[in-house]
């Protein structure tokens, strides 16, 4: 499952994420990217009123209003992220905190130098937005307990790309 920039968005995410727990296969993953709300700018920024949010949007990317949806940012922090994921049944692979702010300038490209230059410098769990991979834990447990998964017995190799499938890395994000 992918949610990309999906996160912010939800009016009840316990729900949504039991929902989206409850549908995923057992070897399933979950690969989500999400705002940081830990951000110092994402957090100033959701104080603004929405059509001053559209406008800077409109100015530093181009879009127009019907594209910008209204935020909620109830698990948007990677503390209440992580508890919440974790209550719907999910164990986290791998996080990432990755400095993305600069984008919203990409139109006028000294503005986004400032703001990437701001940003960089931020300890990563205060980077604007969070990359992460969750599995469910039986998932997790058949691989480190040495049972077969549903992706084939330890050591079997894909016969599409020739890679061992008992050994998965997360998946590469470039910014």
């Amino acid at each position: 499952m992918y949610a990309n920039f999906v996160v912010e968005h939800l009016d009840a995410p316990e729900t949504t994420f039991r929902e989206w727990r409850r549908v995923l296969r057992p070897d399933g993953a979950l690969v989500l990217l999400t705002s940081n709300q830990a951000n110092p700018f994402l957090a100033v920024a959701s104080l603004l009123p929405h059509h001053l949010r559209v406008a800077i949007k409109r100015v530093g990317v181009g879009v127009i209003e019907r594209d910008v949806i209204p935020t909620r940012y109830r698990a948007n922090t990677p503390k209440r992220l992580a508890a919440l994921l974790a209550g719907a049944g999910f164990t986290l692979v791998t996080v990432s905190y990755v400095a993305t702010l600069h984008r919203y300038a990409e139109r006028k490209p000294f503005l986004a130098g400032v703001i990437g230059a701001l940003e960089r410098p931020l300890p990563p769990r205060l980077r604007s937005t969070i990359v992460a991979w969750y599995r469910p834990p039986e998932s997790l447990r058949d691989r480190t307990e040495g049972g077969t998964s549903a992706a084939g017995s330890p050591g079997e190799r894909s016969r599409f790309s020739g890679r061992n499938l008992s050994v998965r890395k997360p998946p590469l994000v470039v910014f």
